[in-house]
């Protein structure tokens, strides 16, 4: 199974000027955990966790500070055409929740998360334990 089969193509990003307190808004919204940076060109620059930014609420309180300003910046990137095996262990390696999906251009065209893939996990473990099923129906017959 490869990461786009199971990835969320339709990714809300925000630039790294954005407030993070619209960030986080926007997050809340959509219950969303992980938002791509992206800077002016297209091109991803980083990426804020829902976690970072409650925790950066409390360090700037009602002062004004941009998603720059906490967003990671060396960000972990999957491809379209990697295995999800392979985005799933680099995930659990790094502990990191999510994995923003790029192209040749670090353009972003996706994000693989933890719950796409459970998705993913559940979607083989059903097929899975239904040719069991039916490999039993088999025998039965006979």
């Amino acid at each position: 199974m490869l990461v786009y089969e199971v990835m969320t193509a339709m990714v809300l990003s925000v630039p790294p000027d954005e407030e993070y307190q619209k960030a986080l808004h926007l997050m809340q919204c959509h219950k969303i955990h992980h938002l791509p940076v992206i800077d002016a060109n297209g091109r991803l620059c980083g990426i804020v966790a829902e976690r970072d930014l409650l925790v950066a609420a409390g360090r700037f309180m009602n002062t004004i500070a941009e998603v720059e300003m906490i967003m990671q910046r060396n960000v972990l990137t999957a491809h379209r055409s990697d295995s999800v095996a392979d985005a799933a262990r680099l995930m659990v390696r790094q502990r990191v929740g999510c994995l923003p999906v790029t192209d040749e251009a670090d353009r972003v065209v996706g994000i693989v998360t933890q719950g796409d893939l459970l998705h993913a996990l559940l979607e083989i473990l059903t097929h899975s334990s239904q040719k069991v099923r039916e490999r039993e129906a088999g025998f039965e017959q006979i």
